[in-house]
């Protein structure tokens, strides 16, 4: 008897295509390649044109019947700003949450707890919008210049390439993943193509590790770009559409003659060998009654005679007729 083994080709791997993103970048301005932002300096000054004038988020009263926005207040008379870091003290005489009237009138009382009520919800919108620098996590004073940039407010000194940290305030800076580089460190950045060595500006393609453009990603016999769809990868890293690479490393069935290669629904495809010989598992059968055999060594494995393939009761009726 014979042992047999089974044997499968590698699955196929399949690449991922990507716009660089991470670590390459998304576009943001240039066709091709990944735009560039400005950073907007934000100054106290409203005399200077590329700057605006950053203002306190202020809160009109009940009286002032006019449209609030952010930054200002459109009404016949301006509001008077609350300070949301002074909260008034209980009045004499007054119990917080508990209504009761006081010296004005039930009318009175109700215009003061309205009043109360919505100072309170000033202070809380304040809370919950604080001026933070970006970089630093400190304040941003108002009256302080500061840059507007990646939906975010920083001090002016803290605005900077996060890798040369040279200044960025009103120059062009690229967007990675969130962080503020200038063109020298972004370029720097990108990924080397492994193919050809040129750096990768647009789309990329990651595969076994490595880095390509679309353009260089193809089968190593036949040329053809792989993009996204299956691949195989040879002896020495070399990348090979799956009909090419099945060509060349598929054994060839010694029964059949066709190359034992996965199915069309993907599932594997299993290869016997036995006496040196290649077999489907369906064509791995007895010379002379052709049941199929196990690859497993047990009574229905093979039990070789002469180089025949046979099943032990065509290899025990040979023998015994031989004799």
């Amino acid at each position: 008897m014979v042992s047999s083994v089974f044997i499968t080709l590698a699955s196929p791997y399949r690449a991922t295509v990507t716009q660089q993103q991470q670590p390459a970048l998304q576009a943001h301005s240039a066709p091709a390649r990944d735009m560039q932002h400005t950073a907007v300096r934000v100054s106290p000054s409203d005399s200077v044109p590329v700057l605006r004038h950053r203002k306190e988020e202020v809160l009109s009263s009940p009286e002032s019947h006019g449209r609030v926005e952010k930054g200002r207040v459109h009404t016949g008379a301006l509001a008077q700003a609350s300070d949301p870091q002074s909260p008034k003290h209980a009045q004499p005489g007054r119990s917080r949450g508990l209504l009761q009237e006081d010296d004005r009138g039930a009318e009175g009382f109700k215009l003061s707890c309205f009043d109360n009520c919505y100072n309170l919800l000033g202070r809380l919108m304040f809370a919950h919008n604080p001026e933070v620098c970006g970089f630093c996590r400190k304040p941003v004073a108002l009256s302080e210049p500061a840059i507007e940039a990646l939906n975010r407010t920083y001090h002016d000194g803290c605005f900077q390439c996060r890798s040369c940290h040279i200044p960025l305030a009103g120059k062009q800076y690229y967007n990675k993943a969130g962080t503020p580089l200038c063109e020298d460190c972004y370029q720097a950045s990108l990924e080397l193509c492994w193919a050809c060595g040129e750096v990768i500006t647009d789309h990329v393609i990651h595969a076994l590790e490595r880095a390509y453009h679309p353009s260089c990603f193809t089968c190593t016999t036949c040329k053809q770009q792989i993009g996204e769809q299956a691949f195989a990868q040879g002896e020495v890293g070399e990348v090979y559409c799956l009909r090419d690479y099945y060509r060349k490393y598929a054994p060839k069935c010694n029964s059949c003659n066709k190359l034992i290669i996965p199915k069309e629904d993907g599932t594997d495809s299993y290869t016997v060998e036995c006496l040196g010989r290649s077999y489907h598992e369906n064509c791995y059968r007895c010379e002379v009654c052709v049941i199929q055999l196990s690859p497993e060594p047990n009574e229905h494995g093979c039990y070789p005679l002469d180089g025949r393939m046979l099943c032990k009761s065509c290899h025990l009726n040979l023998v015994s007729g031989q004799h």
